[in-house]
């Protein structure tokens, strides 16, 4: 696939053109005098390296008015123009996909009919990728890699979907060459609570040396843990699977085979189904029961967070459930690693303190006291394409990875 044409402008660089050219590309938008501080070579050399770039229309040059005297600073990115990476996420209810250029910026978004449910999922996936690209009038010649996410456990390494979500009758589905035969495109395919790290903070923490966690609560429940900004995956690529923690007495059936994890408290559909079953029960709520069913349970999660805020009682309770639940296991997780930095993506976060707060209240209860001194932790809301877009960014960050690999460049 790297012999296509469209990639030859990044072919015919030199050694030291692709390592500026990708410095640039995982920072995001670069200042000459942060360059000249990172590259090997001094001024002279970086500025001469830069300018060659620029030249062959591979960087893109800016400027921004100096508050002091002087020459305006220098900016550098990729050119836009380069091409295009595309990003997908693959659910029950929707198919979302988006295209990016090289800096990671969205160029054009979609949604079509999910292709989970279908008997042929794969199949489906393409026709929705050949519609976009025709809608959008961008040729698939012009995306250089696609990046995506389907929602149950993914084996890292081969990128096949080892437990699809709520459909345990599929042991496996293999996008990643499925699509690769059908588009002759590389294709990676990552968890989503990557991707959110991804898309939110590409050009900071991941290129620190933070120890931080990332939490994702969706559909799925995902975890992913940095360790001085490298992202740990375990012995076979299965860390941060944080969904399938056991919660101690529950007997609530999950689809990866096993009873009480707790991705079938906290994820929508899980919410949802706790709290049918009070209204079931009889619990008087303004919850309309119809919400609560799907397939698109983070609109009943929405739903149900509306009426929290509007002190509808059942709604505050399984909010704060949500809450304690979750702070509690986390709890776990910072006794054990000690991070700088808690994020949390997910829905609840909009209904501010009562998600909050009980979420804080158990990580104090919970974990050693020791390990909370330095912690800072963010809710973040989640967006509807946060997940697609983040695929987008990774395959820029793999495709380039690759290519420098080749010659034994490595970031």
């Amino acid at each position: 696939m790297m012999s296509q044409k469209k990639y030859m402008p990044l072919s015919a660089l030199d050694n030291d053109q692709l390592w500026l050219f990708a410095t640039i590309l995982f920072h995001g938008q670069t200042s000459r005098e942060w360059l000249t501080a990172k590259s090997p070579w001094g001024k002279t050399k970086t500025d001469l390296i830069a300018r060659s770039l620029s030249d062959k229309g591979i960087l893109a040059t800016s400027t921004e008015e100096s508050l002091s005297k002087g020459r305006n600073p220098l900016f550098y990115t990729a050119n836009p123009c380069l091409g295009y990476f595309l990003g997908f996420t693959s659910n029950i209810p929707y198919d979302r996909l988006v295209l990016t250029d090289f800096n990671g910026d969205v160029v054009s978004r979609g949604e079509y009919p999910g292709s989970l449910p279908l008997s042929n999922p794969l199949t489906s996936l393409r026709r929705n990728i050949r519609r976009f690209a025709q809608e959008q009038q961008v040729s698939l010649d012009n995306i250089w890699a696609i990046g995506g996410h389907v929602p149950g456990i993914l084996e890292d390494q081969t990128g096949v979907v080892k437990k699809v979500l709520r459909q345990p009758q599929r042991e496996e589905l293999d996008f990643k060459h499925a699509l690769e035969e059908a588009f002759s495109i590389p294709v990676w395919m990552e968890s989503s609570r990557i991707l959110t790290c991804l898309k939110e903070y590409r050009f900071s923490l991941l290129e620190s040396q933070k120890t931080f966690v990332n939490v994702h609560i969706s559909l799925d429940v995902g975890l992913a843990l940095f360790i001085n900004g490298k992202s740990y995956r375990g012995a076979d690529g299965f860390a941060g699977e944080f969904g399938h923690l056991s919660v101690p007495e529950s007997q609530k059936p999950c689809y990866c085979g096993n009873i009480g994890c707790l991705v079938t408290h906290l994820s929508s559909w899980g919410v949802c189904a706790d709290v049918q079953a009070h209204l079931e029960n009889g619990t008087i709520s303004q919850i309309d029961p119809r919400a609560l069913q799907g397939p698109d349970y983070d609109e009943g999660i929405e739903h149900i967070i509306d009426l929290a805020l509007q002190n509808d009682k059942l709604s505050i309770n399984a909010v704060e459930e949500v809450g304690i639940k979750l702070g509690r296991a986390l709890a776990n997780v910072i006794t054990l690693f000690n991070p700088e930095l808690l994020i949390i993506h997910c829905r609840f976060t909009r209904a501010g303190e009562l998600f909050t707060a009980p979420v804080r209240q158990m990580i104090r209860k919970y974990s050693v006291t020791q390990a909370l001194q330095k912690l800072q932790i963010e809710f973040v809301p989640i967006v509807p394409y946060t997940v697609p877009q983040g695929g987008a960014i990774l395959a820029m960050r793999r495709l380039i990875k690759q290519i420098a690999a080749e010659r034994n460049i490595f970031f």
